[in-house]
């Protein structure tokens, strides 16, 4: 085959397979959560993405939980309607915390984690249980978690495992990892790991930033994105190995500002919200300011910024390359092949 052939059907490969090189996340649609909460502090969704869990709190000043359905999973241009409201009695445990800053559920449904700041009492996380799964109307108070690693500090975020055998918990500038000896049950013996520390891109420390607001990762665990509220950047990380912190790694970051500027009337300063859609081509973002939950799709599943191609073999000009012979790419970010063969 001639080499400019080789070439040709390479460039064309490269970008059929990978598409635009480097793009922040595209706003397709927002939903407007202002009439039922104010001062967003995060949200998920249930498994199939058809209905969504807002924290923050009432016009009127108490903690609240919102859920919404959705027609279509993980779909707000589909029908949104409001269903019903987690007030404050339920939300705040006998023995302390305020305000959640966050929202997750176990993969049944059957049990709800909401990480508390310390207005009354300390900072923690309450476990509720779901005598109906993903039914906030069917919650009730079972324990409130606060080790000492915790009441130091404050916890933004909440992640587990996909067996709910470990928790991820964002506090300042780092990660959290604890195991748990009974999956999601916060009464089990719960064990503090080890934390990462993501300052160097974080930057809690500068004179308007608030550190780490929310945390997720992907369903194989191994990458972790965060947002903080100033430069309001999204940030993305790999980890070496699934689920664990030992080994984490920065790959890439939205433009400054870019979830600032996403929603359509005025601007978030106050970035606290993140959720992947189900496998992870979408991602939603929202903030205390403008109370939205904006959808955006990614340039690829769980990632920011699709690779860039650093080197290949053969190289430019080379001479004598054979139609058989393999082409290795080498890419700046670290990439997971979607198949160990193509054919050009």
């Amino acid at each position: 085959m001639p080499k400019y052939i080789l070439y040709f059907y390479l460039f064309v490969f490269i970008f059929i397979s990978i598409g635009s090189i480097k793009a922040d996340p595209t706003v397709v649609d927002e939903l407007d959560a202002s009439a039922k909460i104010d001062e967003l502090t995060g949200f998920t969704f249930n498994s199939d993405g058809t209905r969504l869990y807002i924290t923050g709190k009432q016009p009127s000043g108490n903690d609240r939980v919102s859920e919404y359905s959705l027609s279509v999973g993980f779909d707000l241009s589909s029908t949104v309607n409001h269903v019903r409201d987690l007030e404050h009695a339920t939300i705040q445990a006998e023995t302390g915390g305020w305000r959640p800053q966050d929202i997750e559920f176990s993969d049944d449904g059957r049990k709800m984690f909401l990480p508390m700041m310390a207005k009354f009492g300390t900072s923690g996380v309450h476990q509720l249980d779901l005598s109906t799964p993903f039914d906030m109307s069917s919650a009730s108070s079972e324990y409130y978690f606060a080790p000492a690693s915790i009441t130091s500090g404050t916890p933004t975020g909440i992640e587990f495992n996909d067996t709910g055998t470990k928790m991820f918990l964002s506090m300042g500038a780092e990660v959290k990892e604890y195991t748990l000896s009974s999956a999601f049950d916060l009464q089990s013996t719960v064990t503090f790991v080890q934390s990462a520390d993501l300052s160097a891109q974080t930057n809690p420390s500068s004179a308007s930033g608030k550190g780490i607001k929310e945390l997720i990762l992907s369903d194989d665990g191994t990458i972790l994105f965060v947002v903080n509220k100033n430069p309001h950047n999204i940030y993305e990380y790999s980890l070496s190995s699934a689920f664990d912190l030992s080994n984490v790694t920065f790959i890439a970051k939205t433009n400054d500002n870019f979830v600032k500027n996403a929603p359509s009337t005025g601007q978030e300063q106050s970035p606290t919200a993140l959720a992947f859609g189900d496998n992870g081509s979408k991602l939603f973002f929202g903030g205390r300011d403008k109370e939205f939950v904006i959808e955006s799709t990614l340039p690829g599943n769980y990632t920011l910024n699709l690779p860039t191609l650093s080197s290949h073999v053969p190289a430019d000009d080379a001479t004598g390359v054979s139609e058989v012979s393999d082409i290795v790419l080498n890419f700046s970010e670290i990439v997971e092949a979607a198949s160990t063969e193509k054919y050009l």
